[in-house]
């Protein structure tokens, strides 16, 4: 039985076969996001304060994803109002944007073919420029679905909200791609009045070929319900998880609340699995990722679960659960999202409070020194009393 300190209170993860592992402070690095891209520094609360803004106006890192499945080194991450945030091993650089990601909202990163597609739009609750007269003519851009080039380290266009939709004021706020459709919801504020579309986009060719000026040519839309819409973003039964997550996480004992977001490396949109019939207050929710050699889960408090290998490493704990605990962050932050790319552990963090960011960055771990040096070392005492 492992027990993992939450925020106020203890959770228990009742498995005899899972082991815990400690993060030495010699394998951890801070790095804070600032206007000019991200600094390291000594730790959260060292960062320079900064005004708080909303969510979708704030410099944090809003999706992140391993790049493929079967080959799990490269990783990327969102940075909201900056650009996109490249992970290779143990290097780390940041793609600045500072034409298409300033002034709107960068979220909902996913995989086509192994490119990280992504989408931007403008807030109509918290982002002044949307309601600009410039950005309301024919002549403007209003984004929607970009992707990255990793080579060039460029962001461009794939579709913008012109087509889809004839209305000059749409915004595309949210959006969930189930591998094949591409589900949307679109919002237009007009007058003042907020009104809410819902379609479905199918490409009839490669999406990575189609720009805003062939789109019409390419993809075929259909008007959906707001309850279909819904229906395709709605909650699942834990017991309908992936077998990788069940395994993972199937040793919390019923009496814990449990809602985790599941990500398949280089795929699709994330899919929501939840416990939670009883919608208990102390839900312990989490992000969890699957690639071929591991599988992963962080929740917000810093409690990592892993099982497997890192990539060309052999299976740690036979294939069993490792609980780890990530720095206990200070009163008011919470970890977020999360990669492991090669050796590298890459977890956001954020000062929040209610719908606002304060400061924001992530950390660093050295995976393969913290996992493969304590179990090696621990393997060696444990077979010096075997007889041989």
């Amino acid at each position: 039985m492992v027990s993992c300190p939450g925020d106020d209170n203890d959770y228990v993860f009742k498995a005899s076969d899972t082991v815990s592992a400690k993060i030495d402070s010699a394998n951890i690095q801070w790095y804070y996001f600032s206007e000019d891209g991200f600094t390291a520094v000594q730790g959260p609360n060292y960062a320079p304060v900064i005004n708080k803004a909303p969510w979708t106006e704030a410099i944090r890192i809003s999706s992140a994803n391993n790049a493929s499945y079967k080959n799990s080194k490269k990783a990327f991450a969102l940075v909201n109002r900056l650009g996109v945030l490249c992970f290779d091993g143990s290097k780390v650089s940041l793609a600045k944007d500072v034409k298409l990601f300033p002034q709107r909202t960068a979220d909902n990163l996913v995989f086509v073919e192994g490119v990280p597609v992504f989408s931007v739009y403008k807030s109509a609750f918290f982002n002044d420029s949307i309601n600009n007269k410039e950005y309301k003519q024919k002549t403007q851009d209003h984004l929607f679905l970009l992707q990255f080039d990793d080579r060039a380290k460029i962001t461009y266009p794939l579709l913008n909200c012109d087509n889809l939709t004839e209305d000059l004021e749409v915004e595309v706020v949210d959006y969930n791609w189930d591998g094949e459709v591409w589900n949307c919801c679109l919002k237009n504020n007009e007058r003042g009045k907020f009104i809410y579309q819902y379609i479905t986009i199918r490409p009839t060719a490669s999406l990575l070929s189609i720009t805003p000026s062939n789109a019409s040519k390419k993809i075929v839309t259909t008007t959906i319900s707001q309850d279909e819409f819904r229906q395709t973003e709605a909650q699942k039964s834990f017991e309908t998880a992936p077998m990788q997550i069940q395994q993972l996480l199937g040793g919390f004992t019923g009496k814990n609340a449990v809602t985790v977001e599941v990500k398949e490396a280089g795929g699709k949109s994330p899919e929501a699995y939840s416990n939670n019939n009883n919608q208990a207050r102390n839900e312990l929710k989490g992000k969890a990722t699957i690639s071929e050699n591991w599988c992963a889960a962080l929740f917000r408090d810093g409690t990592l679960y892993f099982q497997g290998a890192l990539d060309g490493k052999r299976i740690l704990n036979d294939g069993n659960c490792i609980a780890m605990r990530l720095p206990k962050l200070p009163s008011g932050y919470a970890y977020q999202d999360f990669v492991i790319s090669g050796p590298t552990l890459y977890a956001s963090w954020e000062e929040t409070s209610f719908y606002e960011t304060t400061r924001s960055g992530f950390l660093a771990i050295d995976l393969e020194n913290t996992l493969y040096g304590q179990f090696e070392e621990n393997e060696i005492v444990n077979n010096r009393g075997k007889k041989k």
